[in-house]
Order: structure tokens, then C-alpha cells, then sequence
């Protein structure tokens, strides 16, 4: 494991390395394809010299030529499946995870040796861009009528004493929570100093117009 969380990262850095007996038997079946490749070579010069010669018909050439070019389409998946792994070239059963973004890491869930799969369902690792970051608020159901996609909202966050955040309202969800009776409205912010992060406490406050009449003593 190469970089640990909250770590920043650039695209393409190595995030972690897996060490799977499957990349040797990719291994193996490039290089099968190889020699497939070579003796398919050889075979298609000696019929051609023998076809140019009158020894031997043309529909034999043919069949050289598509032996050819099978060989030729087998080396050339082979090595299709090893650069989509990224195998590392000293290790015969490795391969690198590289980063697909810059961002920071911003969930972690793999160890030394720890064993992985594909059927694991989590993410091992996340990497997120922070330029931009969501503010989930829950609202209670009776305020949230006047709370529309587009509108404006204002954060601020105890991590961060008299900073206040202006943002835009992305989502009001269409199913509240049964237990709480509220609604999470999603509010995109920009972050370009990084200022905001991940899963830190706040407080959201929307500027909108209210609907609802009032009436108040003379």
C-alpha cells in the first residue's frame, strides 16, 4: 500500500500493488502467442516459397496467411490484458492499481496482505476531486416546499470560525426519512483552497422567499 488517507495524489501515481497467480498464467499466454506467432511466421514464408515455386496450391497459402494472422491477434490481446493491469515489469505475478485522478484519498479500506476480490462489493480505495464538494442537509418535511433546485444556500462549519460558504441547491430528495421526518437537500460548493473537508459537521442556512402567511399582533 503506497499512500495512506487524506493523502493528496496526482493521476497515474501508484495507489497499491496486488500480487495475483492470474497475471503469471497472462504471462504464459503471451508468451505461448509469441512462439504461436513465430512457427506461424515461419510457416507462411515456407509456403509462400513453396507457392511461388508451383509445389503447392494457392488455397494453401491462404491457410497460412489466416494462421498468420490468429497468431498475430493472439500476442496482440495478450499484451491488451497485461497493459489493462498495468503489470509491473519485474514481477511475474504483480500488478499496480494507479490513481484514474488528482484528487486526495478520501476512504481507505485495504491493508498489507490483505486479501481481495472482485466479489468484495466495496471500494478499496477512494480518490476524490475536492475542487467542488456537497453539503448534505436534512430538512425538516415542512420547510422544504420553498427549497427548489437552483436556489441558494449559505454553510458554515465550526472547523472553520467565521467562514461562511455560498452555494446552490442540487437535489431536495424525493423520500424523507421515516424516523426523523426530514429531507437531505444536496448543496454543491465550490472548494478551490480545499478549506471544506469530507465529512466534517455544518450548518446550512436558505435564503427563499416563504410562501407560507403570517399574521402578527397590530
Amino acid at each position: 500500500v503506497m499512500v495512506e488517507l487524506g493523502d493528496s495524489v496526482r493521476a497515474g501515481q501508484p495507489l497499491f500493488a496486488v500480487s495475483s497467480p492470474a497475471v503469471a498464467e497472462l504471462r504464459t499466454d503471451r508468451e505461448q502467442a509469441m512462439v504461436e506467432l513465430d512457427a506461424a511466421t515461419v510457416n507462411l514464408q515456407r509456403v509462400e516459397a513453396t507457392v511461388a515455386s508451383r509445389a503447392l496450391p494457392m488455397k494453401e497459402l491462404q491457410t497460412a496467411q489466416q494462421r498468420y494472422k490468429n497468431a498475430q491477434l493472439a500476442v496482440d490481446l495478450a499484451n491488451r490484458k497485461l497493459a489493462a493491469f498495468k503489470v509491473s515489469p519485474g514481477a511475474d505475478h504483480e500488478f499496480v492499481i494507479q490513481s484514474p485522478r488528482t484528487g486526495v484519498v478520501v476512504s481507505k479500506d485495504i491493508l498489507v496482505n490483505q486479501q481481495v476480490s472482485a466479489e468484495g462489493g466495496a471500494p478499496l480505495m477512494v480518490v476524490a476531486d475536492l475542487s467542488s464538494v456537497w453539503a448534505i442537509a436534512d430538512v425538516f418535511e415542512g420547510q422544504t416546499p420553498d427549497l427548489k433546485p437552483g436556489g441558494g444556500a449559505e454553510v458554515t462549519t465550526p472547523s472553520l470560525p467565521g467562514a461562511t460558504f455560498t452555494g446552490r441547491i442540487l437535489m431536495v430528495a424525493s423520500v424523507g426519512d421515516p424516523g426523523r421526518h426530514t429531507l437531505p437537500v444536496r448543496i454543491l460548493l465550490p472548494n478551490p483552497d480545499r478549506r471544506l473537508r469530507p465529512n466534517v459537521y455544518a450548518r446550512v442556512r436558505f435564503p427563499v422567499q416563504s410562501s407560507a402567511q403570517i399574521e402578527i399582533p397590530a
